[in-house]
């Protein structure tokens, strides 16, 4: 295929793209000029992006992106700024005038509340303002009609003064103490209150009171910490001498005496000591006899060389 042939191929292909519809379903082929994209089923339905409510406020769409919140059960879209519920619109009400075709018309205020006047015959004769959303229309006969064309559902919000119970009913407004909208009087915040050697607790369901009166409440005698404040403190911090650091100890040749300052203590150790006298001469004389015998064999060596002109026991004569 020549260049020329696949530049013309691209640019026919490239111009389809760019100018292209798409229908998907029934009749592909039949689609309005002004659409991009048309859909077309009778027994399938278009299923938008699913969503939790976390994962919808997560992500920063074009303005007028739609999306199923499985959450609240009802299609959001986005406005530029913040996700709308669109299960959540003002039911507005508005009239409409119907020509019945047989000369009657009938008047509807929207919220399902329809009056018919006989052209030919009746006319409006008042329509008055109540104030409150309302207008009252009255006809020639004296009938009146109450045409309700408010765009809110105003509701009265009541409480029985039970905890946890709340009615709405018509309109109006109500203020709600809601400091304890648990009601459960076994968590309050409480406050931990001494007076008069009593503690208390505020907010406290069953009175609860400590009584501390009978204590020591002067806190002129409180220990400071300091072994210094003490009054009547003996030196070594107690009256026990038997468990005191002794203070020192000396011998005179004969006494062992221990100082202590509950009282020196002194043991006689005379008897402990030997004289060693005999002992030493014992071992003197014994490396005196050693040193002899040893000088005498000595000699006698050196005789028998002298002798025998050599030490061999094996060739002397018989």
């Amino acid at each position: 295929m020549s260049t020329k042939i696949k530049l013309l191929f691209f640019l026919v292909l490239f111009s389809f793209c760019v100018s292209a519809q798409v229908k998907i379903g029934e009749n592909p082929n039949i689609i309005d000029s002004a659409s991009i994209v048309e859909l077309e089923s009778s027994d399938k339905a278009l299923v938008l992006t699913r969503l939790t409510t976390a994962q919808m406020q997560a992500i920063n769409p074009l303005n007028g992106a739609v999306v199923y919140n499985t959450d609240t059960q009802c299609v959001h879209y986005y406005n530029g700024l913040i996700w709308t519920n669109l299960c959540d619109g003002n039911s507005s009400s508005s009239f409409s005038f119907a020509d019945n075709g047989n000369g009657t018309i009938t008047l509807s205020d929207g919220n399902g509340n329809n009056v018919t006047f006989n052209g030919a015959s009746q006319t409006i004769s008042t329509l008055a303002d109540n104030g409150d959303g309302t207008y009252t229309y009255t006809n020639e006969n004296g009938i009146e009609t109450i045409i309700s064309i408010v765009s809110t559902d105003n509701q009265n919000l009541q409480t029985d003064n039970t905890p946890g119970n709340i009615s709405i009913d018509n309109g109006n407004a109500i203020a709600i103490n809601v400091d304890d909208a648990d009601a459960d009087d076994q968590n309050e915040i409480q406050t931990l209150n001494y007076t008069s050697g009593v503690l208390t607790l505020s907010n406290d369901p069953n009175a609860t009171t400590v009584d501390l009166s009978a204590f020591d409440q002067n806190a002129a005698d409180d220990f400071s910490g300091s072994f210094n404040d003490l009054s009547d403190l003996p030196a070594n911090l107690d009256t026990d001498a038997t468990d005191d650091f002794n203070t020192g100890i000396s011998f005179d040749g004969t006494n062992l005496t221990v100082s202590d300052a509950g009282g020196d203590v002194s043991t006689n150790i005379s008897g402990l000591a030997y004289d060693d006298t005999a002992i030493r001469a014992d071992v003197d004389q014994n490396e005196l006899d050693a040193d002899n015998a040893i000088a005498a064999v000595d000699t006698k060596i050196d005789n028998h060389i002298i002798a025998d002109e050599d030490t061999s026991a094996t060739n002397e004569l018989s």
